[in-house]
């Protein structure tokens, strides 16, 4: 069993292999996305101003039940955001995407099982900032 926890630190988030062991801890705002690769997540984070990333055994719908609540969201069935990190939303001729606030980074698709809920919590977010 492969199990990922919150910390006491709702702004750390821990990744632990199938073990328990701890593999993996970051801070929450620099998480920029999780990305789903067979059996494997890739986690893509900040790391000292560049990007990094970390591969690790999990699958994405298990990120996503542990970390319900939070701003890690899901977009794709591929993909998980830190909605907090969202730069931008396009509208393309072949969907929506999901831009940064760092360049290098890939664009990430919104599937239309998700987008409502992106555009929600983006949205929020962006209203929240400007307004309080």
């Amino acid at each position: 069993i492969i199990q990922l926890s919150r910390t006491d630190n709702p702004d750390i988030i821990n990744f632990n292999d199938y073990t328990g062991a701890l593999k993996f801890t970051v801070k929450l705002e620099n998480v920029y996305y999780i990305k789903a690769e067979g059996n494997y997540v890739n986690v893509f984070y900040n790391n000292k101003g560049g990007i990094s990333s970390f591969v690790l055994r999990n699958k994405i719908q298990a990120i996503e039940d542990t970390f319900a609540g939070t701003p890690l969201i899901r977009c794709h069935r591929t993909y998980i955001v830190n909605s907090n990190n969202i730069k931008l939303i396009r509208n393309e001729a072949d969907g929506y995407y999901i831009d940064f606030n760092q360049t290098g980074l890939e664009s990430v698709p919104v599937s239309n099982t998700y987008r409502e809920k992106i555009v929600k919590r983006f949205t929020e977010i962006w209203f929240f900032s400007k307004f309080l």
